[in-house]
């Protein structure tokens, strides 16, 4: 499916959005809600009944202190540097700086380590079943989209950060 770049339309250059398929928090909310609702009809053991619980309770401490920290980070980042953090609203500012220095991706990355991280915690086989494909969701259905977006904002300079900071680490 092609998704028309924001030139595509007639809507004021400072008012379009990136066309994406679905919104990471969407996505993350689906699939908290389809493993809940999957364990509760039809319930998997639980990975406890391998492994003791207390490790896997830190490491998914680790992921969700992590995953959060991330998320939390590029938050304030953005809306010190004046831009709108919503994928629905227009990117004012392009963000090269702090946990962007590192990751173009760092809220969705901090959300897929985050819900890794209670899928380890839980410890629930559905959500690690529903957690490992959102970053191929994301590389599919957002982020392609989010840097045509951009792209087409913020021309080379997007295009030089691009070049040298990598899309997830």
């Amino acid at each position: 499916m092609t998704v028309p770049s924001p030139q595509d339309n007639n809507t004021p250059p400072e008012e379009q959005v990136p066309p994406v398929l679905i919104h990471p928090p969407v996505l993350v909310a689906a699939c908290v809600t389809m493993a809940a609702l999957l364990q509760w009809r039809w319930p998997l053991a639980d990975a406890t009944a391998v492994l003791p619980r207390v490790p896997l309770a830190v490491i998914g401490a680790v992921c969700i202190g992590l995953g959060g920290y991330l998320v939390v980070r590029a938050i304030l980042t953005m809306h010190r540097a004046g831009t709108n953090v919503p994928t629905f609203k227009p990117a004012t500012a392009l963000v090269t700086h702090d946990v962007f220095a590192r990751t173009r991706n760092p809220i969705y990355l901090g959300l897929v380590l985050g819900l890794l991280g209670v899928a380890i915690a839980w410890p629930s086989i559905w959500l690690v079943m529903f957690t490992l494909p959102i970053p191929l969701i994301l590389n599919v259905a957002v982020i392609p989209q989010e840097e045509r977006y951009m792209s087409a904002k913020f021309g080379a300079d997007y295009t030089a950060y691009r070049e040298r900071t990598p899309c997830w680490f």
